[in-house]
């Protein structure tokens, strides 16, 4: 199991490459243009919105081909939930459950 500075790491990581604006985003799925609204909406403080973003990126994307970006950005969305939570053991659940899928 790796240790939680790794996880720490690996989180800041993720987060720093989901901020730079060269992230590959195919601009022909509209499924994907409408998760990733929500998901940067959420990232941007909207708590509101992360249920939302969890949703659609858990629905099967049309292009199996992008299947491995939607996991990705799902894994993000979860760890998002686990910042935004307020317990102690939820923030790790979310986290972990974010990590995992990532």
């Amino acid at each position: 199991m790796p240790s939680l500075a790794s996880r720490c790491l690996l989180l800041a990581l993720l987060v720093l490459s989901l901020a730079s604006p060269a992230v590959a985003q195919p601009a022909t799925d509209p499924a994907f243009d409408a998760a990733f609204a929500s998901f940067t909406k959420a990232r941007r403080g909207d708590s509101a919105q992360l249920d939302a973003a969890v949703t659609a990126f858990q629905a099967t994307p049309g292009n199996p081909a992008m299947k491995p970006l939607y996991s990705a950005y799902l894994g993000s969305a979860y760890t998002l939930q686990g910042k935004a939570a307020w317990m102690p053991w939820n923030k790790m659940k979310y986290t972990d459950k974010g990590l995992d899928a990532i």
